[in-house]
């Protein structure tokens, strides 16, 4: 089965486009957690609305921003630690949308090359304009494994950062727990670059991983958002990557290479010019 998951805290004006993309699906074989997380708008109603329209979506809802009940950290958060071994999982965020064919064309691709952690590229849509802008073009598929997972890090890291665009095998999550990477979340202890830091973990785990080539994802982008908020923090978290980056490749491959080493330190200097800019920008400094 492919499991699809959305947690929505206040999306009521970009839930119903975010929906409507996987109700669309070419391929309709799916079960879709839809979580309303405590929102104050009409999030919940168009939940509500939906699950009553269409029976392969099942409801959730938190009283609060992300206060857990059992049931839904069970099927939500959590819910990768609880798939069969040939299930799927794929995360959307309630303000973005797949393309029709995103599950069909995402099958194909780990069925073709035997993955267990595939990726797409996404569209990056600047709004209220909706105008793309996209600085890396791929005009090839991204097959790694083994030292592959080295040699190509500059190649398949960009892909590989944001929950969201992938598609991931249910084997995965089983070879390991949820207590270690509650440790490991611990100790980072981020707040703006948690999700690169936690893909990158299930990443350890992959025996073989892909990105497609082709845009299957749209990512919207609005000048109010948790990235371009709280930007102490997220100074702070832009020093403590370059170690999770190392971390990542000493235990996939054994090694951080000269030319990681160098891409490395790149990330680094773009994110601190990036969040410099931001910090401008709000009138910060």
């Amino acid at each position: 089965m492919i499991y699809f998951t959305t947690k929505a805290y206040n999306a009521e004006h970009t839930l119903r486009r975010a929906v409507e993309s996987i109700l669309c699906q070419t391929n309709g074989d799916f079960c879709y957690h839809l979580c309303d997380n405590g929102s104050t708008d009409g999030t919940g109603e168009i939940i509500r609305e939906y699950a009553k329209l269409d029976k392969r979506i099942v409801p959730f809802f938190n009283k609060r921003n992300m206060e857990w009940t059992p049931e839904s950290r069970a099927a939500v958060p959590e819910m990768m630690f609880h798939l069969g071994p040939e299930d799927w999982f794929s995360v959307l965020d309630a303000d973005d949308d797949f393309t029709p064919d995103f599950l069909e064309e995402m099958q194909r691709f780990v069925g073709e090359y035997d993955l267990d952690f595939a990726a797409c590229r996404s569209n990056h849509i600047q709004e209220p304009a909706g105008v793309s802008h996209n600085e890396v073009t791929l005009t090839e598929d991204i097959i790694v494994e083994g030292d592959d997972f080295g040699i190509q890090f500059p190649n398949y890291f960009r892909y590989m950062g944001a929950k969201w665009a992938k598609l991931q095998k249910g084997t995965l999550f089983q070879r390991f727990s949820q207590a270690e990477l509650d440790r490991c979340l611990a100790t980072w202890n981020l707040s703006h670059r948690h999700d690169t830091a936690t893909e990158l973990y299930y990443l350890r785990f992959s025996h073989r991983a892909g990105v497609r080539a082709k845009m299957l994802h749209n990512y919207h982008l609005y000048s109010v958002s948790h990235s371009t908020q709280n930007l102490a923090s997220k100074e702070r978290d832009n020093e403590k990557m370059p170690e999770i980056y190392r971390e990542f490749l000493r235990s996939k491959v054994g090694y951080v290479s000269e030319k990681n080493e160098n891409y490395i330190q790149e990330l680094l200097e773009r994110s601190q010019r990036r969040t410099k800019q931001l910090i401008i920008q709000n009138g910060e400094e």
